[in-house]
């Protein structure tokens, strides 16, 4: 059996992988290069669709699958971001119970984890639906850009605190 501080040390990086993955998909959304990031919907998409038009080379028939394909995938995605944010809601809601057990905590921690994952993973089909929609020229552009998000996101590093 596992000591509880090695289970929460778990927990911790878990949770902070899964952040930084939630950080990497809101950057490859609003990657544009020269484009301030707006909170807009609308402008988010215009600056998706510039990307790979500008960036990708994407022609009129690519664009007008993407859209089609972005359009069913928000469907099937707003229930699984709304479950997500849900579930992390009632996770920092304990912040103001001093009394609750940290075997709670970390159950809690395990139901947002699995809600993240179902995110990631779904987010992760979607690129590669993305990507399959790229010409055999087009993919070297999508990876090279892709993989730029990527590397910033795990590149960042969690520095350890004298203070602990």
């Amino acid at each position: 059996m596992m000591p509880p501080e090695k289970k929460m040390r778990s927990f911790v990086f878990i949770i902070g992988f899964l952040v930084i993955t939630n950080i990497a998909l809101l950057l490859f959304l609003i990657f544009s290069g020269d484009k301030p990031h707006r909170s807009q919907t609308h402008d988010v998409r215009s600056v998706i669709e510039s990307f790979l038009e500008d960036q990708i080379g994407f022609d009129k028939k690519q664009m007008a699958v993407y859209k089609e394909m972005r359009k069913s995938d928000f469907e099937k995605r707003v229930p699984i971001f709304d479950t997500l944010k849900s579930e992390k809601n009632k996770f920092y809601e304990n912040i103001y119970n001093d009394s609750i057990p940290d075997s709670v905590i970390n159950k809690w921690a395990v139901v947002v984890s699995e809600k993240q994952m179902a995110v990631d993973t779904h987010m992760l089909q979607y690129f590669k639906k993305v990507r399959h929609i790229c010409t055999t020229e087009q993919l070297p552009k999508f990876d090279s850009s892709f993989k730029v998000i990527v590397e910033r996101i795990t590149s960042v590093r969690f520095k350890k605190s004298n203070n602990h």
